[in-house]
């Protein structure tokens, strides 16, 4: 990639997306947060643009979306860039690697980022081992020409040296932020995975852990075993469905179970209090002015068992 960078503020309506670019969809939420930020601090990171065409009038953003949706919002009219002369491809691999180093992607989404890094990574890995190789062998004839020797010296190397597959897998994971043996199982259900997997995996009707096994089987037979998969898994959906239907219906029981404890001691108490009111009013002449505050309470008592009881029945 072009290392040279020039630090400038650019009109927003110089500034168009990039074709290459890969960044995902922020929410309005997300640009508000950023937009009322930038309104209070400023704007703290540049946009990486490249200039378009011979008039270097207009500018390709290849990172930094968001910021530039926030600067809009907040109605500013120019934006700080960091403009580089990048290739389509380096512009590319720019977007790949800050997408996956800044965003939490989905499965599905972050394998095939992987895979075109991955792409595209490889032809500089191989010419930069193939510069090294021819290196090497340079210093080891100039290192026969000082010695006087025919024989040119095989260049030494420290051990075996990696091939260009490896070197652009842990390329990848370096970028990535992930481990070689993750990268490399991503890698495989990129390249290797049928069309129809790949979409359930997309659609979460598979797991990770099932379309690594799916990445290991030819097309006929990923087909072959998805179709179980998803048998096994609406079996098990419907096993659970009647577990859980079960276990409700345990729960309603045991709810029922409850209230009718709850009334079989109310009633003992009821008949109780009934007896008390009933020999209460059968011993009493019902003159009420002559009646003492004592002598109503079983009738109290039993207005009381009555609201209780009736307040079982009411409670949720």
């Amino acid at each position: 990639m072009a290392k040279k960078i020039v630090n400038k503020d650019i009109p927003i309506s110089c500034i168009k997306i990039s074709p290459h670019h890969h960044e995902r969809d922020h929410s309005d939420d997300e640009i508000k947060d950023l937009s009322a930020s930038i309104t209070e601090r400023g704007q703290f990171h540049q946009v990486l643009v490249r200039p378009l065409g011979k008039s270097k009038q207009t500018f390709e953003l290849i990172t930094g979306m968001k910021r530039l949706m926030a600067v809009k919002l907040a109605g500013e009219r120019t934006i700080r860039c960091a403009v580089v002369h990048f290739s389509d491809e380096d512009a590319e691999i720019a977007s790949l690697e800050e997408n996956l180093m800044h965003t939490e992607l989905p499965v599905r989404e972050r394998d095939a980022a992987l895979g075109r890094l991955h792409d595209l990574y490889k032809p500089k890995v191989e010419e930069e081992l193939r510069r090294q190789r021819e290196e090497s062998i340079r210093k080891a004839e100039q290192k026969r020409r000082s010695k006087g020797t025919s024989k040119t010296p095989r260049p030494r190397s420290l051990g075996r040296p990696k091939s260009a597959a490896t070197k652009t897998v842990e390329k990848v994971a370096e970028k990535a932020k992930l481990s070689v043996a993750r990268t490399k199982k991503a890698l495989k259900r990129d390249k290797n995975l049928a069309p129809v997997v790949q979409r359930a995996l997309e659609t979460e009707r598979i797991s990770v852990e099932q379309a690594d096994i799916l990445a290991n089987l030819s097309i006929p037979e990923q087909r072959e075993e998805l179709a179980k998969m998803l048998q096994e898994t609406q079996r098990d959906s419907r096993e659970r469905v009647s577990r859980e239907r079960l276990s409700t219906n345990q729960g309603d029981t045991a709810v029922a179970v409850r209230m009718l404890q709850q009334i079989a001691a109310a009633s003992v108490d009821l008949r109780t209090k009934i007896e008390e009111a009933m020999s209460f009013m059968d011993s009493k002449t019902l003159d009420y002015e002559k009646v003492e505050a004592q002598d109503m309470k079983p009738a109290k008592d039993l207005i009381e068992i009555f609201g209780e009881l009736f307040s079982n029945f009411l409670a949720p």
